[in-house]
């Protein structure tokens, strides 16, 4: 990750710019890797408290400063007693008032384009709602892809939002141009 990667975006519903990084917890520039419909795919972070972003920010600046050098062992080290640093305890991670996110894709062919806009919360527990939402298709024997495929290609990717809805931790739009 280069830090000259901090790029300001727009997020959906929000009045004021953020800034991100092209950063991963998301597989979706693998997924899509290879696929003959895809020519760009890019994946970037951001957090809304943008106070605690430039923090990291911050410690990403010090560790290449100072610490990228180092063996990994001691990169490791490091790395966690700063975060320990940083947060003591655990917050509350499915306070859905507190931990939301918001997902937006644009795609484009030749002349129309359209945009998909996920608004959610509490995304520990909407990786549980995949984890048993992946779980009850494959039993009931309800897989469309297997394989190194896609969650959107191996259960439908409309079957993860429905399920994700169902539980209340999302709602989406989808817009054509």
């Amino acid at each position: 990750m280069a830090l000259g990667d901090l790029l300001l975006v727009q997020v959906p519903g929000e009045h004021v710019l953020f800034h991100a990084l092209p950063w991963s917890g998301g597989g979706e520039p693998i997924w899509y890797e290879g696929h003959h419909r895809v020519r760009n795919c890019q994946l970037l972070v951001s957090f809304r408290n943008q106070e605690r972003f430039n923090a990291v920010i911050g410690l990403l600046k010090k560790f290449e400063a100072e610490c990228r050098h180092l063996d990994f062992a001691e990169q490791e080290r490091i790395t966690n007693e700063w975060g320990q640093g940083i947060t003591a305890v655990e917050p509350a991670r499915e306070v859905p008032e507190v931990n939301r996110c918001i997902l937006s894709c644009e795609g484009r062919g030749n002349t129309n384009s359209v945009s998909v806009i996920l608004r959610g919360n509490s995304p520990y527990a909407q990786t549980g709602v995949f984890g048993a939402e992946a779980a009850r298709r494959v039993l009931r024997r309800q897989l469309l892809a297997a394989g190194f495929v896609s969650p959107a290609q191996a259960f439908g990717a409309r079957n993860l939002l429905a399920a994700q809805a169902e539980e209340g931790y999302l709602s989406y739009e989808v817009t054509s141009h």
